[in-house]
């Protein structure tokens, strides 16, 4: 096993998003999945496949990075269009949580690039979107 604090954001990671999942389909209205959502499920399974028969985690992080960016763009979109229908906080929150991901990485760093995909990414995509968040709504 790897760097066990490296590991355990990681897990931490994984179980924030299966309860939000959960949450999200218990209590939350189902529609259709988009295009977008469609690629980034196809690409997640991809993922975990490459994973299982390679047993090469860095393939597959990158399979899954790329799933991350296609499930945002529907986000980023719509927030394009309008701004509110967002809230900022939870972006902010994770924003945070994947800041201190990076500094986590940077104070154990193993000289591995390849650790710094993974949270960086998820940093870009969450300020992004937050700094979408405030934007003023567009004049109609």
């Amino acid at each position: 096993m790897g760097d066990i604090v490296k590991t355990l954001l990681s897990i931490e990671n994984t179980v924030s998003c299966g309860i939000t999942f959960a949450f999200a389909f218990f209590a939350g209205r189902g529609q259709p999945l988009q295009k977008d959502e469609k690629l980034s499920l196809g690409l997640g399974v991809v993922g975990g496949i490459i994973w299982w028969i390679f047993h090469e985690a860095f393939y597959a992080n990158a399979i899954m990075q790329v799933a991350l960016i296609a499930s945002s763009y529907s986000i980023i979109v719509g927030l394009l269009k309008d701004p509110k229908s967002q809230r900022s906080f939870p972006w902010f929150l994770w924003s945070i949580v994947y800041i201190s991901f990076v500094v986590a990485v940077l104070l154990r760093w193993d000289g591995k690039w390849q650790t710094l995909v993974y949270p960086i990414n998820y940093v870009l995509l969450h300020i992004l979107i937050l700094v979408l968040t405030l934007r003023k709504s567009p004049s109609t």
